[in-house]
């Protein structure tokens, strides 16, 4: 399967059941959007975007998020957050998908 789907530990033998990464990055935004004082940084070309996932060697699906923050939230306590909201989105929708989170801060407004 292309690296561009995770798989999923499938025990009913009917099949692979994948995951695409641009559904990742749509539960990864739809999660951050969630939480107060916090915006998923629009796109702008094709180039910028905004929210991106990729399978690393190890098997681990990485997502890397550019979002803005409200002006007087804390910085490092609401990107704490937006990991955690992220890491329970995709375990709740995924089950137990292995994930790791990068959140940078993109602007404060």
């Amino acid at each position: 399967m292309s690296s561009s789907y995770y798989t999923l530990a499938n025990y009913n033998q009917n099949g692979t059941i994948a995951i695409s990464l641009a559904s990742f990055e749509d539960i990864a935004t739809m999660a951050a959007n969630s939480l107060e004082n916090v915006t998923v940084k629009k796109k702008n070309f094709i180039l910028n975007k905004p929210v991106s996932g990729w399978i690393r060697k190890d098997g681990r699906v990485q997502l890397s998020l550019e979002v803005t923050v409200a002006k007087g939230a804390k910085v490092e306590e609401t990107c704490r957050h937006i990991q955690d909201e992220v890491a329970s989105a995709v375990q709740m929708m995924c089950e137990t998908v292995p994930v790791r989170i990068t959140v940078k801060v993109a602007a404060v407004k």
